[in-house]
């Protein structure tokens, strides 16, 4: 009998040290009727909802450590979320999570991203954010930097893969979801180099992120081809359908991507980072200072050992060029007066195809002119540039509205939100703001993802009991480039267009948490958005309770 109480009492000391339990539960009300401020629901893995006035929410997560040896370990986690609107309640995580050698694993969701490590101080990750629920996935990589044996933390890399799916974005009761594409593959991977060694460790990175397959809202299938997808290349699997020719002739899938370079650095009670990113839609932006790629986020981080400053963070967000407001491919009017588009691989390469074709869209006259005016032949060699500088002006490859798709009309969205910055507005935040007199958002899920803004943020303790986190963005917003022209190859401004002049708008937040005991916070966050876009002012408050194992 002794033995067995020995036994049962040691199972269970050794349950509970492997077992973490948070709950905790907050209520918020807005002033604005229809849009609560920025900072008061982003970055926080979809846990709040941006349309409401008022909301109540309630979460639980229940952590356990499965076991820990020196060549794998694995946890699992469960989280719920309820909601005052019973219907948005939801499985929030679900996962199994560890290490198998020296390789980090992740399946399942898991509010988790390699790169959403600064997202409270920041304007958050431009890719695989913390803004949105998260997806149901597999991951496998290095998920933080590991040092190449034999190399004395020299040589450091940084990667990971990760294939999921995501939710069915279909919702009744939103007007903007009924043309999303459903089942959709999200591909995301990730590779970084940095030396260590020394105080400073610059660092360099590649993140890219490719939404596959899927069912179309008239349920076409799009074809899939992973491997394609995952080198961004074309492919023949798309060639019979002429509505997927873009596809076969650039890459297959959506495509977004991300340069990001810069220096850690460590010295005695200092640390932090001065950091540089590119973002790149296609092929254009594929080389980390191209030209045609005008739009970065510039920021530095600093961490001390200063209890009334923990962290600050400036960055400098830009997004407003993206590749010019060309159009993706060459377009103009042929001699009928009629819009034509030239796709790769449209102009006919035999010569007497080619006369063809030109005699059928174009009169002589006219590229006589434009060949004396260029001092070149209009050849099916030169047919690319000659178009350029015939139509448009030269300028055209532009409108790389990032975020966005074609085919993917939800975007890089989850639940109506980014899964990379909240700084752009999707259509449905840009319909709670736009006067009537103004056009109607139709063909981007984010009309406002060209934006500059500078984001400052704070955070530290007060005394021993309240620390603080203070945020503020100052955003000057222009739009969309498909939005102004009505599309990805319109040639003229709408009319009424509502940011034919850019738009500026503030946005703050103010985060309090007071510690009553080792395991019980109370936390009140004020935010407040205001502008010329719209005016917010939102409070929330509520209480944490924790129990955290600490398993050896």
């Amino acid at each position: 009998m002794a033995v067995a109480y020995s036994g049962t009492v040691a199972e269970a000391s050794q349950f509970v040290d492997s077992l973490s339990i948070e709950v905790r539960t907050s209520a918020s009300v807005a002033t604005n009727g229809s849009l609560q401020p920025l900072w008061s629901y982003s970055n926080q893995w979809g846990l709040f909802t941006q349309y409401k006035q008022a909301e109540v929410v309630a979460y639980a997560k229940a952590k356990y450590n499965i076991c820990r040896f020196k060549y794998f370990s694995a946890e699992t986690g469960l989280a719920l979320v309820g909601k005052s609107e019973i219907k948005k309640s939801m499985i929030h995580e679900a996962y199994v999570a560890g290490k198998a050698f020296v390789l980090d694993y992740s399946i399942g969701m898991q509010a988790f991203s390699p790169l959403a490590k600064n997202d409270d101080v920041t304007s958050g990750s431009y890719l695989m954010s913390s803004n949105a629920r998260p997806t149901p996935r597999i991951g496998v990589g290095f998920f933080d930097y590991w040092s190449i044996p034999y190399t004395r933390d020299w040589l450091q890399i940084k990667g990971a893969f990760y294939v999921g799916r995501l939710f069915n974005e279909y919702d009744a009761d939103d007007e903007f979801a009924y043309n999303f594409t459903r089942d959709v593959v999200l591909h995301e991977k990730l590779a970084y180099g940095r030396l260590g060694g020394w105080y400073a460790k610059p660092f360099f990175g590649l993140v890219h992120s490719v939404m596959i397959g899927g069912k179309m809202p008239d349920g076409t299938e799009i074809p899939t081809d992973f491997w394609a997808s995952f080198r961004g290349k074309g492919s023949e699997k798309f060639r019979d359908n002429p509505a997927f020719r873009g596809e076969a002739t650039n890459a297959a899938g959506a495509h977004q991507g991300l340069w990001d370079m810069g220096i850690d650095f460590d010295i005695k009670n200092v640390s932090g980072s001065l950091y540089l990113q590119r973002m790149f839609r296609d092929n254009a932006g594929t080389k980390p200072f191209s030209q045609f790629n005008k739009d970065f986020i510039i920021g530095a981080r600093v961490e001390t050992d200063v209890k009334w400053l923990k962290a600050i963070n400036i960055e400098w967000f830009k997004t407003s060029y993206q590749s010019g407001e060309g159009t993706p491919d060459p377009t103009g009017y042929d001699k009928y007066g009629v819009q034509m588009y030239v796709y790769p691989g449209d102009v006919p390469t035999n010569p007497d195809a080619f006369n063809k074709w030109v005699n059928d869209h174009f009169n002589q006259a006219d590229i006589t002119q434009w060949e004396s005016k260029l001092n070149a032949k209009f050849t099916p060699e030169n047919s690319t540039w000659f178009l350029r500088q015939m139509w448009h002006n030269g300028d055209w490859g532009g409108r790389k509205n990032y975020l966005d798709n074609g085919l993917y009309r939800q975007g890089w969205s989850q639940g109506g939100l980014s899964m990379g910055t909240p700084l752009f507005h999707s259509k449905q935040t840009v319909a709670k703001y736009i006067d009537s007199g103004h056009w109607t958002p139709g063909h981007s899920f984010f009309p406002n993802s060209r934006v500059n803004a500078v984001t400052l943020g704070v955070k530290g303790f007060i005394s021993e009991k309240i620390n603080y986190l203070f945020k503020y963005s100052v955003s000057k917003n222009h739009g969309s480039l498909s939005e102004k022209f009505n599309g990805a190859f319109g040639l003229k401004e709408i009319d009424n267009y509502f940011f034919t002049t850019s738009k500026m708008e503030h946005y703050a937040m103010l985060d309090l948490n007071y510690k009553l005991s080792d395991n019980m916070i109370i936390n009140g966050r004020i935010s407040a958005d205001y502008g010329e876009l719209y005016d917010s002012f939102a409070l929330r408050m509520g209480i944490a309770y924790n129990i955290n194992g600490n398993r050896r």
